[in-house]
């Protein structure tokens, strides 16, 4: 009887943990869609702004140049944080792969 119990109890316990899994992956992997939208616009912002500091009346000016490498840095984080996630995304992935069996 005590054995039926505590197999039950498992079984839940077990059930909440892949349910709590599963929400945290679908967290992470919403961060990193909007981790990548948000490179893809400071990308296109970077373009710009090159293209900008390219026209004939910009060409040289330092606090264009400035603002362009500062832009590309915050862009290189970016890339940083988005491989952080996807490195916690795997992990999460396999770790509910060897619970599930699959």
């Amino acid at each position: 009887m005590l054995g039926w119990i505590i197999s039950f109890v498992f079984v839940i316990v077990l059930g909440l943990l892949i349910w709590y899994i599963k929400t945290l992956l679908a967290k992470v992997v919403l961060i990193s869609i909007d981790i990548r939208k948000l490179q893809s616009m400071l990308n296109e912002y970077v373009n710009h702004l090159e293209r900008v500091h390219g026209l004939e009346m910009f060409y040289g000016e330092p606090v264009l140049q400035k603002l362009i490498e500062h832009s590309k840095e915050v862009v290189s984080r970016i890339e940083d944080m988005d491989l952080l996630f996807n490195s916690i995304n795997d992990n999460k992935r396999i770790e509910k792969e060897d619970i599930n069996g699959e």
